[in-house]
C-alpha cells in the first residue's frame, strides 16, 4: 500500500510541473482549435456520466453500460430512485425560482435534516439505514481511521523507511506518466473550455492551465490527494446562482479542510440519494444544455457532429471518441472547404457614400478619427477565427492608441488658446495664432470641409468673428480640436464588411461572440455591414452565442458605407445626449 500512495504522489508531482511548463509556454491555446462540436460532444459525456453515477449511487447500483440501466426496474431500486430524483428536482426548482444567495445552502442543508428526521419518526436507527443501502457504510474497525494525519502512516514510510517501498515497481510506471500527463492536461484544458462557455469574456487558457498545474503540484507534495481539475460543473451552477464574488472559492476551500480535519466522517450521515441528487441534477442540466438545447447555437450538421462525437466516446472510450470526433469535424470542414475559400481579413476604407449637409459632414469628417473598416472574405471556421479574433483585436488597439493621440494633440491646442486669451490686452485687434491642427484632422477633412484653408483667410474669418461681438470667437482648427474633446467620451468602432463571407461555423460565431464583449468592455463597439438578408443562418449563429443584431451599437447594416453613416448618427445622439440629458434613440 506504501508503493503505491508513494506512486500517485510522486505522479501527480511531475504530472503537475510538466502542466505548469505547457501553460507556461503558452501550449494550452492549441485546444481553443478543437471544434465546438467536438467540444459540445464531451460536455455531453460528461453529464451523462453524472447522470449515471447519480443514479447508480442513489440508488446503490452501479451503471456502466446501457444493459445496467436495467437493474433500475427492481423494486428496491424504484423505491430509492424516488427520493434521488425528488431532491435533484427540489435544487432544480430553488435554483430558478429563489433568487436569494441562501437558497439553495439551505435546500442543500435542508435535505439530509429531513432525512434524519423521518428516520428518526419510522424508529429506524443509523445502523438499520446503512445495512439497507440508505446511507454509505463505514469501513472496518480495523482500518478505520479517527484522525487525518494518520493517512500518513499508510504510506508505511515511519515504520520501516524508504525500505518500505519496493521501488522496481515505482520506476516500472514512469513510461505510463506520459498517458496520465497527456489526460490530465487535455481534460483540463477541455474543462475550461467548459466554463468558457458559460463566461461572456475570454479566458486565458494557459493561466487557467497554470493553475491547475500549480494545485496538482501542491498536493502531490502533501500526500493527500491525486491528479485533478477543474469541477467545471461546480463553476458553471455557482455563476448561474447569481455567485460571482471569490469569497466562494474560499469559503468552499475552508469547508472542505474542515471536512477533511475533524475526527469523523460526514459522508456516513447522509444519505446516498443526496449525493446522487447533486450529481443527477449536473448531469442533467449538462446533459440538457449540450444535447438538446445546443442545436440552437450549432448549423445542423455541426448538431450532428456533436452528436457524433457523444456516440463516439460511449462506443471507443474518451480519447479515441475525441480523436474521432475531431477527425471527422476536419472532414466536413474539407467538404466546406471545397465549395468556398478560407477566411481573409484586411483593412480598408470606409465612407458613407450617401450626400450630407454641412454639419453632418463636419461629423463624419471626425468619425474618420474614431473608427476603422476591416473585409472579411471567405469561410470562417474554428481553425482561422482565433487568428481572425487577434488580428481585430491589434486593429481595436491602434485605433485607441490613435484616438489617445487625437485627444492629447486637442488638449495642447485649446490650452495654447487658452493662455492666448489671457495674455491678449482688452478691445485690441488680436491676429489669429497659428495652432498645430492635429495631422489626423488635416487628412480628414478633404473634400467635405467648406472652411477657408489658408492661414489668411482663417485670419480674416477669426477676426470678422470678434467684429460681430464675439469677444474670443474660436478659430476653425480650435473648433475642430474643441469638437474632438466633446466626442472624448463617445464610442469608437470596426467595421467588419462581411459581403464576402460564405460561411462562419459556430465556433467562429463564438468568437465573434468573444470578440464583441472583449472591445465592448473596452470602449469599442463591433458593427457589421454587408450580412445579406438571405444570410439567415449566419445571423441565428451570431445572434445565439451573443453578437446583438438589432438597431444600435452592434448593427448589421446592409452596405459600408450605411455602417459609417450608422456609427456618425450613434455618435451624435451621443453628443445630444450628454448636451441634453436626453435618451439615446437607437
Amino acid at each position: 500500500l506504501g508503493t503505491t500512495l508513494l506512486t500517485l504522489s510522486i505522479s501527480t508531482l511531475v504530472v503537475g510541473f510538466f502542466t505548469v511548463l505547457v501553460g507556461k509556454y503558452r501550449l494550452a491555446q492549441l485546444v481553443q482549435y478543437v471544434p465546438l462540436p467536438v467540444v459540445g460532444g464531451y460536455l455531453g459525456y460528461v453529464g451523462y456520466f453524472c447522470v449515471a453515477g447519480g443514479t447508480g449511487l442513489g440508488t446503490s447500483t452501479t451503471i456502466n453500460t446501457l444493459h445496467s440501466w436495467t437493474q433500475l426496474l427492481s423494486t428496491h431500486s424504484l423505491i430509492k430512485i424516488i427520493p434521488t430524483v425528488g431532491t435533484s428536482l427540489l435544487l432544480v426548482t430553488t435554483l430558478e425560482r429563489c433568487s436569494h444567495p441562501l437558497a439553495l445552502p439551505s435546500a442543500l442543508l435542508a435535505v439530509p435534516v429531513l432525512f434524519h428526521i423521518v428516520l428518526a419518526a419510522s424508529g429506524y436507527t443509523l445502523k438499520d439505514a446503512q445495512d439497507n443501502g440508505w446511507v454509505i457504510q463505514p469501513p472496518p474497525a480495523d482500518g478505520r481511521m479517527q484522525y487525518f494525519w494518520q493517512l500518513w502512516d499508510m504510506f508505511n514510510i515511519r515504520q520501516h523507511g524508504l525500505s518500505g517501498i519496493y521501488w522496481p515497481a515505482l520506476v516500472a510506471q514512469g513510461p505510463k506518466l506520459a498517458g496520465l500527463f497527456l489526460v490530465v492536461c487535455f481534460g483540463s484544458c477541455m474543462d475550461v473550455a467548459a466554463i468558457q462557455q458559460d463566461m461572456p469574456l475570454p479566458l486565458d487558457f494557459n493561466r487557467e492551465l497554470t493553475t491547475v498545474g500549480i494545485s496538482n503540484m501542491c498536493v502531490g507534495c502533501i500526500g493527500a490527494g491525486y491528479t485533478g481539475s477543474y469541477i467545471f460543473s461546480q463553476t458553471v451552477f455557482t455563476m448561474r446562482a447569481g455567485v460571482y464574488n471569490r469569497l466562494c472559492g474560499v469559503v468552499v476551500a475552508v469547508l472542505e479542510i474542515i471536512v477533511f480535519a475533524v475526527p469523523f466522517s460526514v459522508v456516513e450521515y447522509c444519505p446516498s440519494f443526496f449525493f446522487g441528487a447533486l450529481l443527477l441534477w449536473f448531469g442533467s442540466e449538462i446533459c440538457r444544455d449540450w444535447l438538446l438545447m445546443s442545436y440552437r447555437k450549432l448549423s445542423l450538421p455541426e448538431y450532428a457532429l456533436l452528436w457524433s462525437t457523444f456516440a463516439l466516446i460511449m462506443a471507443l472510450g474518451l480519447e479515441a471518441g475525441i480523436a474521432a470526433g475531431i477527425i471527422a469535424s476536419t472532414l466536413y470542414f474539407a467538404y466546406e472547404y471545397a465549395r468556398s475559400q478560407v477566411a481573409a481579413l484586411h483593412q480598408i476604407a470606409a465612407s458613407s457614400g450617401t450626400a450630407h449637409g454641412y454639419e453632418a459632414a463636419r461629423l463624419l469628417d471626425l468619425m474618420a478619427a474614431r473608427h476603422v473598416a476591416m473585409s472579411v472574405s471567405g469561410y470562417i471556421f474554428f481553425g482561422s477565427s482565433l487568428a481572425l479574433s487577434a488580428r481585430v483585436e491589434e486593429v481595436a488597439n491602434k485605433l485607441l492608441r490613435d484616438v489617445s493621440d487625437l485627444e492629447a494633440a486637442a488638449d495642447s491646442a485649446l490650452a495654447q488658446h487658452q493662455a492666448h486669451i489671457s495674455s491678449a490686452s482688452a478691445g485690441a485687434k488680436q491676429t489669429a495664432p497659428a495652432y498645430a491642427l492635429p495631422e489626423v484632422l488635416h487628412d480628414s477633412r478633404h473634400h467635405h470641409s467648406k472652411q477657408p484653408q489658408t492661414q489668411q483667410q482663417l485670419q480674416q474669418q477669426w477676426q470678422q468673428g470678434g467684429e460681430h461681438g464675439d469677444e474670443h470667437p474660436l478659430p476653425p482648427s480650435l473648433a475642430w480640436a474643441d469638437a474632438v474633446k466633446a466626442m472624448a467620451d463617445a464610442s469608437l468602432y470596426v467595421i467588419l464588411d462581411c459581403r464576402h463571407v460564405t460561411h462562419v461555423d459556430a465556433t467562429g460565431a463564438r468568437t465573434f461572440g468573444s470578440l464583441n464583449s472583449s472591445l465592448g468592455a473596452r470602449g469599442v463597439r463591433l458593427l457589421f455591414a454587408g450580412l445579406s438578408p438571405k444570410a439567415s443562418a449566419m445571423r441565428e449563429l451570431l445572434a445565439a452565442h451573443g453578437v446583438r443584431l438589432r438597431a444600435g451599437p452592434e448593427v448589421v447594416v446592409a452596405d459600408l458605407g450605411t455602417a459609417a453613416a450608422a456609427a456618425a448618427i450613434h455618435l451624435e445622439q451621443q453628443r445630444q445626449h450628454q448636451q441634453t440629458g436626453g435618451g439615446w434613440c437607437w
